[in-house]
């Protein structure tokens, strides 16, 4: 519980950005893992892929977009954050 609770905050305290990108990633892995556990149906039921593996394809890039999209606003709030000099992690990457 406590790698939870470090995950879901940063120098200032709680984050809504990590907590939408943590909630965005367990959500993506959970329909990732009931995509995979269909077509391991599928083919345990008649031991071929009747699945359109192209649809899929679709689903698995729009799981990725939804990651992409959750990270990109934690990804720019951490630069913005350090160009302000207001990283509060101990680490200043920006030189004067």
């Amino acid at each position: 519980m406590k790698k939870t609770e470090k995950l879901l905050t940063n120098g200032t305290g709680y984050s809504i950005k990590n907590w939408f990108l943590y909630g965005v990633t367990i959500a993506g892995i959970i329909l990732l893992v009931i995509a995979g556990f269909v077509l391991v149906v599928d083919v345990w039921i008649d031991g071929q892929v009747n699945t359109n593996i192209g649809e899929l394809s679709q689903f698995v890039g729009a799981v990725s977009a939804l990651f992409v999209a959750a990270g990109l606003p934690k990804i720019a709030g951490e630069i913005m954050e350090r160009r302000k000099g207001n990283d509060k992690s101990g680490v200043n990457t920006i030189s004067d």
